[in-house]
Formats: C-alpha cells, sequence, structure tokens
C-alpha cells in the first residue's frame, strides 16, 4: 500500500514537471520569457504583405517579442505588437516587414539603431518597406522595366550601327572610291619614293650644309668670347651715353616747364604780354627818335 502511494507521488511530481516543461515551452515560443517583462507598441504600415497574430519579432535576427494584433487603420495598416523592456529603441531604428525563412513565413523585424535619445514609446512608430515577398517581387517588376527599357535602347543604337555599316560598306564598295583610293596611295607612295631618293642623292649637299652651319656657330662663339671685354665696354659706353641723354631730356622738360610758367626771361618774352607791349613802346620811341635825327641832324651843344 506504501509502495502505491509512493508511485502515485512520483508520477504526480513527473506530470507536474511535464506541465511546467510545457508552459515553458509556450511561454517562449510565444515571445514571452519567464521574468522578462514586456511593453505593448503599435507600428504603422502604408501596407503589409500576408503577417499573423503571433509571428515573431526579431531585433538584430533575436526573437524579442510578438505581433499581437493587426488593424486596417484608414490607408495604413497598424500593427500591435509586444516587444522585450530590454530593448532600446532609438531614433534612428527602422522596423518592417520581412521573410523569416523561405516558404516559412514573415516576421516583424526591428534595428533599433545607434543613437543616444530613445523613441517616445507611448507613440506608435512608422514602419518602412521591408524584405518581403511582396516587395521583393515589386522591385524585381520595377528592375524587369528598366531592363527592357535599356535593351529598347540597345535596341536603337544596334539599329544605327547597322545604318552606319551599311553606309561604311556602301562607300567602301563603290568602285570610284576604290580608285580614288588606290591613286591617292600610289601617289602616296611615289611621293615618299622621291623623297627618299632626293634625301639619298643630296646627302653629300645636306652634310656639308650642316658642317657650314655648325662651323659659322662656332666662329660667331668664337668671335663673342674674343671681343666680349670690348662688348661689355661698348654696352657700358652705350648705357652711360642713355644715361646722359635721359639727364638732358629732363633738363629740357625743366627749362620747357619753366619757359611755360615765365619762370625765365625766354619766358616773359614768350608769354608776358605787358612786356611786349614795353618793347613795343621802346621800339617806338626809337623809331621815332630815328625819323627826327634825320630831319633835324644832330646838335652838340657843349656851353
Amino acid at each position: 500500500m506504501a509502495r502505491e502511494k509512493h508511485a502515485g507521488v512520483k508520477v504526480g511530481i513527473f506530470v507536474s514537471i511535464g506541465l511546467l516543461i510545457v508552459f515553458a515551452t509556450l511561454f517562449w515560443a510565444k515571445g514571452a520569457a519567464i521574468g522578462d517583462p514586456h511593453r505593448k507598441m503599435s507600428v504603422y504600415f502604408p501596407k503589409i504583405d500576408v503577417l499573423n497574430p503571433g509571428d515573431p519579432l526579431n531585433v538584430n535576427g533575436v526573437k524579442k517579442g510578438q505581433v499581437d494584433k493587426i488593424e486596417l487603420v484608414a490607408d495604413s495598416v497598424r500593427v500591435d505588437f509586444s516587444i522585450s523592456e530590454s530593448v532600446k529603441i532609438k531614433q534612428d531604428y527602422k522596423i518592417e516587414v520581412a521573410i523569416l525563412a523561405l516558404m516559412g513565413g514573415n516576421q516583424l523585424a526591428l534595428a533599433p539603431g545607434k543613437l543616444p535619445s530613445e523613441v517616445d514609446y507611448n507613440k506608435a512608430l512608422i514602419g518602412s518597406a521591408g524584405s518581403s515577398i511582396s516587395g521583393m517581387m515589386e522591385k524585381v517588376n520595377g528592375l524587369t522595366g528598366n531592363v527592357e527599357l535599356l535593351l529598347g535602347e540597345f535596341q536603337k543604337s544596334a539599329e544605327k550601327l547597322n545604318l552606319v555599316m551599311a553606309n561604311v560598306n556602301e562607300i567602301v564598295g563603290d568602285p570610284n572610291m576604290k580608285r580614288n583610293l588606290s591613286s591617292t596611295m600610289n601617289n602616296f607612295q611615289l611621293a615618299s619614293s622621291n623623297l627618299n631618293g632626293l634625301i639619298t642623292e643630296n646627302r653629300g649637299s645636306l652634310n656639308r650644309i650642316t658642317g657650314r652651319v655648325d662651323n659659322t656657330i662656332i666662329n660667331v662663339d668664337s668671335i663673342i668670347a674674343q671681343n666680349s671685354g670690348e662688348l661689355n665696354g661698348t654696352i657700358r659706353n652705350i648705357r652711360s651715353l642713355t644715361e646722359k641723354v635721359d639727364s638732358l631730356v629732363a633738363n629740357l622738360g625743366m627749362i620747357v616747364s619753366d619757359t611755360q610758367q615765365q619762370k625765365n626771361g625766354i619766358g616773359k618774352f614768350m608769354y608776358d604780354e605787358k612786356f611786349f607791349i614795353n618793347i613795343n613802346n621802346t621800339v617806338k620811341e626809337l623809331e621815332a627818335l630815328m625819323k627826327k635825327i634825320r630831319k633835324d641832324g644832330v646838335k652838340i651843344d657843349l656851353f
């Protein structure tokens, strides 16, 4: 009898432990770990792919909560979720609906950010377009449109290239063009041959001319070297003469300036009106005196 009681107690203990393990597993699967308090928050999306309550919320790939509720609010979708209070969401956060695994549904993915300041946890977050299957299909469709546009541009370029090649073939295939090109090449070859022959025939003359030019340059250098002293003296004399001419010009300038300003006799003679009047009066008096002398003669009274 005692053994049966002990057996019943053991069975009860094992059942209790099993139930605890099952409940702990359920709590862990739902993102509500024991001893890890959660906060309720919301996020708004313009639209989302298939997302169901109970889907996980992962923070940088680590499960830290779950989706609680999904509602259509006006033209947006509000997703209510619970998240561990240990997660600090910064102002530069990013939250999106992402692929959990291939053919494995979606998840709510959160990148908490790195700025110092945190968000207001009483206000809803703003979600961004993520890497869901629908988003990927939209990007693929946009990429397909761009590829089609690029192929169209490439087709136009190919048509232009074909037209250019046709024109080139037409030009190259023209008999007159071929004859002209052949004649030009023959003329060029003949001119090259004549030039080579001319250079060969006159190589000696060219060498003599080059030698004479070299000798002339050497002689000029020698003359300059021999007469460098005299040349330097001549240059100094020219420089001294130039300085004297500059001084003479300056003095003439001063004389002209003094004459214009009537500072010398020439200036007064040329520009002073009173001086002219006095001279004219003097000349008139001398003329009257000469007339009187001619008429009456010179009378000298000594006593």
